[in-house]
């Protein structure tokens, strides 16, 4: 690659000037590495646990995965959010005592999003049409069902009650 000045490249330079133009993201996206993005908590069944970027291996053994290009929390579309029951933290052990009408709440960078459950299903394990959008604000949380067992999928659908944006400093 040819160089531009002082040891920077035309893809460095690129990349920053991407970086100082791009906005807030919209949705989640692939995470390389493990990247923190808050956390979820469900009072009904006692659980507060971080959220990360991504649903692989290092982010579910330490909590909540958003799943890749599915809406962020608050915003409009489908926020789908993967959880182990039975290893490593099992945030979602008791997602089958998650009630309708119970809350979810998402803390991130951006603010806080209340969500209201409004459904529950047992799917498929390869029914992925439960990660597509939605025309309003949704939340997807899934894990495996039964307990032990990959067979399936427990899933709660929480529509958004109230997002509360941070303040800018």
């Amino acid at each position: 690659m040819k160089k531009v000045f002082r040891g920077t490249t035309i893809g460095t330079l690129f990349i920053s000037l991407v970086s100082i133009s791009t906005p807030m993201p919209t949705h989640a996206s692939v995470m390389p590495t493990l990247k923190n993005y808050g956390s979820i908590s469900i009072p009904s069944i006692g659980i507060s646990a971080p959220l990360h970027m991504g649903i692989g291996d290092t982010s579910l053994a330490q909590g909540f995965g958003l799943w890749p290009h599915t809406a962020l929390p608050g915003q409009k579309g489908n926020t789908v959010i993967a959880g182990h029951r039975t290893s490593h933290t099992h945030p979602l052990l008791n997602i089958d005592k998650i009630a309708i009408g119970d809350v979810i709440y998402f803390y991130t960078p951006m603010g806080t999003a209340k969500y209201q459950v409004i459904r529950e299903q047992i799917v498929q394990a390869n029914d992925v049409w439960i990660t597509r959008q939605t025309r309003t604000a949704t939340a997807t949380l899934f894990a495996c069902t039964p307990p032990h067992s990959t067979a399936q999928r427990y899933v709660v659908t929480a529509s958004l009650v109230k997002f509360t944006a941070k303040k800018r400093r």
